[in-house]
């Protein structure tokens, strides 16, 4: 009976710690820093190369006295300089927020 029980404990385990790693490659992360670069569909943030992706939504946060405020923007806005707050899944960016208001 121990013997049977431990066996599908390590199965359990087993399959728990697959299931949590195939989550845990799907999440997006938020990486804020300074655009270094811009070329074509990449955009390199400090020393970090990101892919853009066609559907990618620009956003710019703007100071208007003590508010701050959001206006959409376009990818044409992304210049080296210019400090961004980005989405990215899997190496590919689906949302840049411009931070103009620094």
């Amino acid at each position: 009976m121990r013997r049977k029980l431990g066996f599908y404990l390590g199965i359990i385990i087993v399959l728990g710690l697959l299931c949590s790693h195939g989550l845990a490659t799907t999440e997006h992360r938020y990486i804020n820093g300074k655009v270094t670069s811009i070329s074509g569909q990449k955009l390199i943030i400090g020393e970090r190369i990101f892919e853009v992706a066609q559907d990618c939504i620009v956003r710019v946060h703007y100071r208007k006295g003590v508010a701050i405020y959001e206006r959409p923007g376009s990818f044409k806005e992304i210049v080296p300089g210019k400090w961004v707050n980005v989405k990215v899944l899997g190496g590919v960016i689906s949302e840049v927020i411009i931070e103009e208001w620094k």
